[in-house]
């Protein structure tokens, strides 16, 4: 099953546009603490989809219902990084990046909102988390209380923004505390693109090459990779410069001597920028947009514990059957044609998925279920009595399954009806 959402191109890559953790508090009753800390591609959806409004929500979640988003981490580079950052969060007393050089643990395991949000905020400041370009979003009050009680915490990484956005993630809520949206959160990021394909194409207009600020090469903006080359996300910036060298350059002036820069000033107007925008920046040029093709089974930024993995299947009545049933009449010269595309269209159907429930054969169940095959069918039907010689409907209709044409012509003979099942009847 595909659909339209943002996050891959066309050529098949996937560059999600949003990536995120979340946390959850159950608003239940007044005195509710149940939490819940997750990651998703679609944080409205997702929390329709905790509160039932949506199919597929969390079968561990069911019973604290309704919950509310109280804060949410976002900017991460992929989705193998959005899933590790939530099983640390998860489990911050088990994670090696939360631990004292001797081993220790840093965080204890408690449980609860404050904890949660204190784990959060030492793991946003710790390597390799604090190497990644992300922030973060709060949308309730106690979440802000939490956020700015937390005391020893190490200082944030530079580039690193929270904003107080009370309205809630989809906007519902009305408070003065806010950004002042009315909708629910941008997930396609549509600012920072439409930034960088104006940039793109101002500096398209002016000149076909452009000098590498740093080695001063040229650079074919029509013909080089978008992955290659790197465009400054400040407006009205028109620094150019290949990938490679911009990262050098980053290092150069980085505190941590990491592998990756965590950001750096631009070589032309010497804003400091974070080389995850720097890096998101040549992908959404090189997809041409944010609208793509995605997998249902890539939407996910569901784990297999978060799905709904209870399914109803609709199990026969037990009443007994009566002996008046619809079956099919014997074809005749104008109705044979009829017969055969209607035959023809049955055996293009995909078969049904058998169910996990074993049906004994002879059963009252398995016969009700075999009167609801006969009187599915619709051309040239007419209501008749099953012949005293076949009291036992089961017995005739696996008859029907099994016989070849000559069978068939006399089990017609011998009841005067025709009767055609298609190969994979689940009656026998």
């Amino acid at each position: 099953m595909r659909r339209r959402v943002a996050g891959r191109s066309a050529n098949g890559t996937k560059n999600p546009v949003f990536y995120a953790c979340y946390l959850l508090k159950s608003v239940k009753s007044p005195t509710a603490t149940a939490t819940y800390i997750g990651s998703t591609l679609h944080p409205v959806r997702r929390l329709r989809q905790h509160n039932g409004e949506l199919v597929s929500g969390a079968r561990r979640t069911a019973r604290h219902r309704p919950w509310d988003m109280a804060m949410l981490v976002h900017g991460f580079p992929s989705r193998l990084a959005a899933l590790q950052f939530e099983w640390a969060w998860q489990h911050p007393y088990k994670a090696r990046a939360l631990k004292d050089e001797d081993g220790g643990r840093l965080i204890s395991r408690s449980v609860g909102l404050r904890a949660h949000v204190r784990a959060v905020r030492l793991m946003l400041a710790t390597h390799p988390y604090s190497n990644w370009p992300l922030h973060v979003k709060l949308f309730s009050l106690d979440a802000v209380k939490a956020w700015q009680n937390v005391k020893d915490a190490p200082p944030f990484p530079r580039g690193f923004q929270s904003t107080i956005e009370l309205e809630g993630v989809d906007g519902t809520k009305r408070s003065i505390h806010g950004s002042s949206r009315t909708g629910p959160i941008d997930t396609l990021d549509s600012a920072f693109v439409q930034q960088q394909f104006r940039t793109y194409y101002a500096i398209l207009r002016s000149s076909k090459y452009k000098d590498c600020r740093v080695c001063r090469s040229k650079i074919d903006i029509e013909k080089e990779d978008p992955l290659r080359f790197a465009i400054c996300t400040t407006p009205f910036c028109h620094t150019t410069t290949h990938m490679t060298c911009l990262a050098t350059a980053f290092l150069q002036d980085d505190e941590q001597r990491s592998l990756i820069p965590r950001g750096g000033a631009c070589p032309g107007c010497g804003t400091w920028t974070l080389w995850g925008d720097i890096v998101k920046g040549a992908h959404r040029r090189k997809d041409g947009g944010t609208e793509i093709q995605l997998d249902e089974e890539d939407l996910s930024e569901e784990n297999s514990t978060d799905e709904n993995v209870m399914e109803e299947t609709d199990l026969p009545s037990t009443k007994s059957p009566s002996k008046s049933v619809y079956v099919q009449k014997s074809p005749s010269k104008s109705t044979t044609t009829k017969t055969s595309s209607a035959n023809e269209t049955n055996a293009q159907r995909p078969a049904k998925k058998p169910t996990q429930r074993h049906r004994p054969r002879n059963s009252a169940s398995n016969r009700t279920s075999s009167r609801r095959f006969a009187t599915s069918i619709k051309a040239n039907t007419t209501r008749m009595r099953i012949p005293e010689d076949f009291e036992d409907f089961g017995d005739l209709m696996r008859i029907a399954d099994r016989a070849n044409e000559s069978d068939q012509e006399l089990v017609r003979q011998m009841s005067g009806v025709s009767i055609s099942a298609p190969n994979n009847s689940r009656y026998v």
